[in-house]
């Protein structure tokens, strides 16, 4: 009996967790689109998206602040990784100004935005090193 409480406590924990964190960032497609971005040379492309209002917070994200996130593909349009589920921005101020593909102004190997302030490092993609919140979501990809 213990081993099952357990086991469900966990199972709930971890279910929990997810809503919290990933839920406003997990699900995409054509019904959250809001603008893409394709590098120079081809290889590139980056689309924002609207967060989910699937917790309190994202809910406040999404209809006052109009914050997006950001996916990156590939070439033949394979997930490569996409930005932090802790640090939003509008659209405007992530894809406004000037943004850097992988090779371009001296970005070895990740996407990032142009600004000034915390949020900005929220949005750098890399390309060789998928960051765990990347990782867990390509499993689903």
């Amino acid at each position: 009996m213990k081993t099952s409480s357990v086991f469900y406590y966990s199972c709930f924990t971890i279910i929990f967790l997810w809503w919290l964190v990933f839920s406003p960032v997990f699900f995409f497609g054509s019904f959250n689109y809001v603008e893409e971005i394709v590098s120079l040379d081809g290889k590139f492309k980056v689309v924002s998206y609207d967060v989910i209002p699937s917790t309190p917070i994202s809910i406040y994200q999404s209809l006052i602040e109009n914050d997006v996130f950001i996916v990156m593909y590939g070439v033949k349009g394979e997930y490569l990784g996409q930005s932090s589920p802790f640090e939003f921005s509008d659209v405007d101020g992530v894809l406004g100004d000037v943004v850097f593909f992988p090779g371009e102004s001296g970005n070895a190997d990740f996407f990032s935005i142009n600004g000034v302030g915390d949020y900005t490092s929220g949005y750098e993609i890399p390309v060789s090193n998928m960051r765990w919140w990347s990782r867990i979501s390509s499993f689903f990809r």
